[in-house]
Protein backbone atom coordinates (compact mmCIF):
# COMPACT_ATOMS: atom_id res chain seq x y z
CA UNK A 1 0.00 0.00 0.00
CA UNK A 2 0.97 3.66 -0.49
CA UNK A 3 1.48 4.36 3.21
CA UNK A 4 3.67 1.30 3.71
CA UNK A 5 6.17 3.00 1.41
CA UNK A 6 5.66 6.38 3.10
CA UNK A 7 5.11 5.83 6.84
CA UNK A 8 6.02 9.46 7.56
CA UNK A 9 2.99 10.59 5.53
CA UNK A 10 0.72 8.14 7.33
CA UNK A 11 1.96 9.23 10.74
CA UNK A 12 1.67 12.93 9.96
CA UNK A 13 -1.88 12.57 8.68
CA UNK A 14 -2.80 10.47 11.71
CA UNK A 15 -1.45 13.06 14.16
CA UNK A 16 -3.12 15.96 12.35
CA UNK A 17 -6.51 14.27 12.15
CA UNK A 18 -6.43 13.62 15.89
CA UNK A 19 -6.71 17.40 16.33
CA UNK A 20 -10.25 17.27 14.94
CA UNK A 21 -11.47 15.09 17.76
CA UNK A 22 -12.15 11.43 18.47
CA UNK A 23 -13.99 9.49 17.23
CA UNK A 24 -13.41 11.00 13.80
CA UNK A 25 -15.52 10.33 10.72
CA UNK A 26 -14.91 11.82 7.28
CA UNK A 27 -17.18 12.26 4.26
CA UNK A 28 -16.56 12.91 0.58
CA UNK A 29 -18.67 14.29 -2.21
CA UNK A 30 -18.18 12.06 -5.28
CA UNK A 31 -18.36 14.08 -8.52
CA UNK A 32 -15.33 16.32 -8.96
CA UNK A 33 -13.84 15.11 -5.67
CA UNK A 34 -13.36 11.34 -5.90
CA UNK A 35 -14.56 10.62 -9.45
CA UNK A 36 -13.74 12.62 -12.60
CA UNK A 37 -17.27 12.38 -14.03
CA UNK A 38 -16.68 15.55 -16.02
CA UNK A 39 -14.41 13.65 -18.44
CA UNK A 40 -17.13 11.43 -19.89
CA UNK A 41 -19.75 14.18 -19.58
CA UNK A 42 -17.71 16.69 -21.56
CA UNK A 43 -16.93 14.14 -24.27
CA UNK A 44 -20.68 13.64 -24.75
CA UNK A 45 -21.40 17.37 -24.67
CA UNK A 46 -18.56 18.17 -27.09
CA UNK A 47 -19.90 15.59 -29.53
CA UNK A 48 -23.46 16.92 -29.24
CA UNK A 49 -22.45 20.56 -29.67
CA UNK A 50 -19.81 19.72 -32.30
CA UNK A 51 -17.32 21.85 -30.38
CA UNK A 52 -14.57 20.93 -27.97
CA UNK A 53 -15.36 21.74 -24.31
CA UNK A 54 -12.85 21.26 -21.53
CA UNK A 55 -13.02 21.41 -17.76
CA UNK A 56 -11.36 24.82 -17.52
CA UNK A 57 -14.45 26.36 -19.12
CA UNK A 58 -16.75 25.17 -16.32
CA UNK A 59 -16.16 28.04 -13.91
CA UNK A 60 -19.66 27.87 -12.42
CA UNK A 61 -21.94 25.04 -11.26
CA UNK A 62 -24.11 25.35 -14.38
CA UNK A 63 -21.17 26.21 -16.62
CA UNK A 64 -22.06 23.61 -19.25
CA UNK A 65 -25.59 25.00 -19.35
CA UNK A 66 -24.23 28.48 -20.05
CA UNK A 67 -21.93 27.16 -22.78
CA UNK A 68 -24.82 25.28 -24.41
CA UNK A 69 -26.88 28.49 -24.58
CA UNK A 70 -24.10 30.05 -26.68
CA UNK A 71 -24.80 27.40 -29.30
CA UNK A 72 -28.36 28.70 -29.67
CA UNK A 73 -30.01 26.04 -27.56
CA UNK A 74 -33.12 27.18 -25.73
CA UNK A 75 -32.91 27.52 -21.98
CA UNK A 76 -34.82 24.27 -21.51
CA UNK A 77 -32.77 22.37 -24.11
CA UNK A 78 -29.52 23.64 -22.60
CA UNK A 79 -30.67 22.60 -19.12
CA UNK A 80 -31.73 19.16 -20.35
CA UNK A 81 -28.49 18.77 -22.28
CA UNK A 82 -26.44 19.49 -19.17
CA UNK A 83 -28.38 16.98 -17.09
CA UNK A 84 -28.09 14.36 -19.83
CA UNK A 85 -24.35 14.93 -20.12
CA UNK A 86 -23.72 14.12 -16.46
CA UNK A 87 -26.64 11.92 -15.39
CA UNK A 88 -25.95 8.84 -17.48
CA UNK A 89 -25.01 5.35 -16.37
CA UNK A 90 -21.96 5.20 -18.62
CA UNK A 91 -20.64 8.38 -16.99
CA UNK A 92 -20.94 6.94 -13.49
CA UNK A 93 -19.54 3.57 -14.55
CA UNK A 94 -16.63 4.63 -16.77
CA UNK A 95 -15.24 7.91 -15.41
CA UNK A 96 -11.87 7.44 -13.68
CA UNK A 97 -10.95 8.33 -10.09
CA UNK A 98 -9.55 11.81 -9.62
CA UNK A 99 -5.78 12.04 -9.12
CA UNK A 100 -4.91 11.46 -5.47
CA UNK A 101 -8.16 9.66 -4.62
CA UNK A 102 -6.65 6.19 -4.46
CA UNK A 103 -3.82 7.34 -2.20
CA UNK A 104 -5.87 9.36 0.27
CA UNK A 105 -8.64 6.75 0.57
CA UNK A 106 -6.04 4.04 0.99
CA UNK A 107 -4.38 5.99 3.79
CA UNK A 108 -7.66 6.51 5.63
CA UNK A 109 -8.46 2.82 5.22
CA UNK A 110 -5.08 1.76 6.64
CA UNK A 111 -5.45 4.17 9.55
CA UNK A 112 -8.90 2.75 10.34
CA UNK A 113 -10.61 6.14 9.94
CA UNK A 114 -14.24 5.60 8.85
CA UNK A 115 -15.49 7.56 5.87
CA UNK A 116 -18.63 7.77 3.74
CA UNK A 117 -19.56 9.19 0.35
CA UNK A 118 -22.43 11.64 -0.10
CA UNK A 119 -23.61 12.75 -3.53
CA UNK A 120 -26.61 14.66 -4.83
CA UNK A 121 -26.53 12.68 -8.08
CA UNK A 122 -29.92 10.97 -8.75
CA UNK A 123 -30.60 7.99 -6.49
CA UNK A 124 -31.53 5.97 -9.61
CA UNK A 125 -27.80 5.62 -10.17
CA UNK A 126 -27.02 4.05 -6.79
CA UNK A 127 -26.34 0.64 -8.34
CA UNK A 128 -24.05 2.10 -11.03
CA UNK A 129 -22.25 4.13 -8.37
CA UNK A 130 -21.80 1.06 -6.19
CA UNK A 131 -20.48 -0.93 -9.15
CA UNK A 132 -17.92 1.78 -9.90
CA UNK A 133 -16.66 1.76 -6.32
CA UNK A 134 -16.52 -2.05 -6.38
CA UNK A 135 -14.26 -1.83 -9.43
CA UNK A 136 -12.03 1.05 -8.33
CA UNK A 137 -12.10 0.73 -4.51
CA UNK A 138 -13.26 -2.82 -3.74
CA UNK A 139 -12.80 -2.45 0.04
CA UNK A 140 -15.56 0.17 0.31
CA UNK A 141 -18.91 -0.98 1.72
CA UNK A 142 -21.85 0.03 -0.46
CA UNK A 143 -23.77 0.93 2.69
CA UNK A 144 -21.38 3.87 3.04
CA UNK A 145 -22.57 5.45 -0.23
CA UNK A 146 -25.50 7.89 0.16
CA UNK A 147 -27.46 9.17 -2.84
CA UNK A 148 -31.07 9.25 -1.64
CA UNK A 149 -31.88 12.96 -1.89
CA UNK A 150 -35.56 13.86 -1.47
CA UNK A 151 -37.45 15.48 -4.35
CA UNK A 152 -36.76 19.22 -4.46
CA UNK A 153 -34.12 19.07 -1.72
CA UNK A 154 -30.89 20.99 -2.28
CA UNK A 155 -27.58 19.16 -2.44
CA UNK A 156 -26.34 21.05 0.61
CA UNK A 157 -29.40 20.12 2.64
CA UNK A 158 -29.13 16.44 1.70
CA UNK A 159 -25.42 16.30 2.50
CA UNK A 160 -26.07 18.03 5.81
CA UNK A 161 -28.65 15.44 6.83
CA UNK A 162 -26.24 12.60 6.12
CA UNK A 163 -23.32 14.39 7.82
CA UNK A 164 -25.39 14.81 11.00
CA UNK A 165 -26.75 11.27 10.97
CA UNK A 166 -23.29 9.80 10.38
CA UNK A 167 -21.47 11.98 12.89
CA UNK A 168 -19.06 13.42 10.30
CA UNK A 169 -16.52 15.99 11.48
CA UNK A 170 -14.64 16.67 8.22
CA UNK A 171 -16.17 16.81 4.73
CA UNK A 172 -14.49 17.19 1.32
CA UNK A 173 -16.47 18.88 -1.47
CA UNK A 174 -15.99 21.00 -4.59
CA UNK A 175 -19.18 23.05 -4.23
CA UNK A 176 -18.85 26.22 -2.19
CA UNK A 177 -22.64 26.63 -2.26
CA UNK A 178 -23.14 23.21 -0.65
CA UNK A 179 -20.33 23.90 1.81
CA UNK A 180 -21.97 27.09 3.03
CA UNK A 181 -25.23 25.25 3.64
CA UNK A 182 -23.42 22.40 5.41
CA UNK A 183 -21.73 24.71 7.90
CA UNK A 184 -25.05 26.39 8.66
CA UNK A 185 -26.68 23.06 9.42
CA UNK A 186 -23.84 20.97 10.93
CA UNK A 187 -20.70 21.19 13.06
CA UNK A 188 -18.46 19.74 10.33
CA UNK A 189 -15.44 21.49 8.87
CA UNK A 190 -15.30 21.63 5.07
CA UNK A 191 -12.30 21.32 2.73
CA UNK A 192 -12.96 22.57 -0.82
CA UNK A 193 -11.07 20.50 -3.40
CA UNK A 194 -9.68 22.71 -6.21
CA UNK A 195 -11.75 22.77 -9.39
CA UNK A 196 -12.41 25.58 -11.92
CA UNK A 197 -15.95 25.99 -10.53
CA UNK A 198 -14.62 27.21 -7.17
CA UNK A 199 -11.60 29.11 -8.45
CA UNK A 200 -13.06 32.59 -8.19
CA UNK A 201 -15.39 32.16 -5.21
CA UNK A 202 -14.50 34.04 -2.05
CA UNK A 203 -16.49 34.02 1.16
CA UNK A 204 -17.91 36.98 3.00
CA UNK A 205 -16.36 37.39 6.47
CA UNK A 206 -19.32 35.76 8.17
CA UNK A 207 -18.97 33.58 11.22
CA UNK A 208 -19.98 30.35 9.50
CA UNK A 209 -17.34 30.77 6.77
CA UNK A 210 -14.50 30.19 9.24
CA UNK A 211 -15.04 26.42 8.97
CA UNK A 212 -14.52 26.33 5.19
CA UNK A 213 -11.04 26.05 3.67
CA UNK A 214 -10.72 26.57 -0.08
CA UNK A 215 -7.56 24.73 -1.07
CA UNK A 216 -7.48 26.74 -4.29
CA UNK A 217 -5.96 29.58 -2.25
CA UNK A 218 -3.75 27.39 -0.07
CA UNK A 219 -2.09 25.01 -2.51
CA UNK A 220 -0.54 24.96 -5.96
CA UNK A 221 -1.65 21.35 -6.36
CA UNK A 222 -5.03 20.27 -7.72
CA UNK A 223 -7.58 17.54 -7.10
CA UNK A 224 -7.10 15.41 -3.97
CA UNK A 225 -3.34 15.91 -4.12
CA UNK A 226 -4.08 19.34 -2.67
CA UNK A 227 -5.95 17.63 0.18
CA UNK A 228 -3.02 15.28 0.76
CA UNK A 229 -0.68 18.28 0.99
CA UNK A 230 -3.04 19.98 3.43
CA UNK A 231 -3.45 16.90 5.65
CA UNK A 232 0.32 16.55 6.01
CA UNK A 233 1.06 20.25 6.57
CA UNK A 234 2.45 21.72 9.79
CA UNK A 235 -0.26 24.38 9.70
CA UNK A 236 -3.12 21.86 9.61
CA UNK A 237 -6.32 23.58 10.79
CA UNK A 238 -4.40 26.60 12.05
CA UNK A 239 -5.47 28.72 9.08
CA UNK A 240 -8.00 31.44 10.00
CA UNK A 241 -10.13 30.05 7.15
CA UNK A 242 -10.98 26.80 8.95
Amino acid sequence: MYIERCPAIRNKISRNLEKLGVPLKISFDIDGVVQATFQQALLWASHRLKNSIDLEQLVTYWGLNEISRKFRLSEKDAHDSTRNAFNREEVFLNSPPLPGARSILGIFQELGIPYVFISSRPADFLEATGNWFAKEFPWIDRNNIFLRREEGESGGSFKSRVIVSQGVLLHFDDSMEDAQEIVRRTQAKIVIVPQPRNRYITLEPEEHSTRILNLRFNSKKTNLWAAMEFLTSDCFLTSPDI
